[in-house]
């Protein structure tokens, strides 16, 4: 498995980001490849390369700066399609990855994924219409009719996707016609384009414009994604860790990524980092 993920010092983050992405994902035992999508300048601030002597499974690959106040949400779906192009082959999954807010405990190269599946898409545990960011950057895209079309539907978080390589592919093809067909329109409304690829993918996969591919969602009880952001909001009462202080979903199951952590209260994320080298 390649794990592709992108990150700069655009966001203001240090090197501690990178050793909990890499160094949790390698604690479970992975034997691929995570690739970070960085700037030669975050690897030089960073010194991040010496945390390749520590975790193997990490490498770097450099790319320019966003520049002109652009961010990395969108753009880095160009990086991503450049870097695995040329490396289809090379892998039987490829799982492109936010990095800030993710942390592992499982080898996820090791879930038994269906052999008949291209794509596999991170439910959130909520409705398009129930969020008003979601439901927001639906109408900025493709307008009313379109968010009261999907508005039932539930929310699909662009943070995390795993897929086979040539189904990725395609999959960022559509991706980026529809990110570059928005940009410069997205920039002159807004300034920026944000985290708009989110209303992308959900749009690509409730319009059914996935054509070709094997598709399926993954609710957190499948556990391969557990997407905490709105649950975190809604159930508060909900049991996040097990007795020794891991990640568990809500059937009790040893998570194997964990995203979104970053929205659980404060009594929570202290009593996980007191039994774990990788903070969150």
């Amino acid at each position: 498995m390649l794990i592709l993920t992108a990150l700069t010092s655009q966001g203001g983050f240090g090197r501690q980001i990178y050793r909990n992405f890499a160094g949790s994902l390698d604690a479970t035992g992975f034997k691929g490849d995570v690739v970070f999508l960085t700037t030669l300048r975050e690897i030089a601030a960073s010194k991040l390369s010496t945390l390749q002597d520590e975790i193997d499974c990490l490498k770097f690959s450099p790319i320019p700066g966003p520049g002109d106040n652009r961010d990395i949400n969108c753009y880095r779906y160009r990086h991503y399609y450049d870097y695995l192009r040329s490396r289809s082959g090379d892998y039987d999954y490829v799982m492109l990855s936010d990095s800030r807010d993710v942390i592992f405990q499982r080898d996820i190269s090791k879930y038994p994924f269906h052999p008949e599946t291209d794509l596999f898409l991170a439910e959130e545990e909520k409705l398009i219409g129930e969020c008003g960011i979601n439901s927001g950057w639906i109408f900025d895209l493709y307008g009313e009719n379109w968010r009261q079309a999907l508005k039932n539907k539930t929310v699909l978080c662009s943070g995390t996707t795993i897929g086979r390589p040539p189904a990725m592919l395609q999959y960022l093809e559509i991706m980026l016609e529809h990110i570059e067909r928005v940009d410069e329109e997205f920039h002159e409304r807004f300034g920026y384009l944000g985290g708009i690829d989110q209303g992308i993918h959900n749009y690509l996969y409730h319009a059914n414009k996935l054509t070709g591919l094997s598709v399926k969602t993954m609710h957190n009880q499948d556990n391969l994604f557990y997407t905490i952001g709105h649950v975190a909001h809604d159930d508060r009462d909900r049991v996040f860790l097990d007795e020794q202080s891991k990640f568990i979903n809500q059937d009790g199951k040893l998570c194997y990524c964990i995203h979104q952590f970053d929205r659980l209260d404060e009594h929570i994320r202290r009593a996980f980092n007191q039994n774990s080298p990788f903070s969150v």
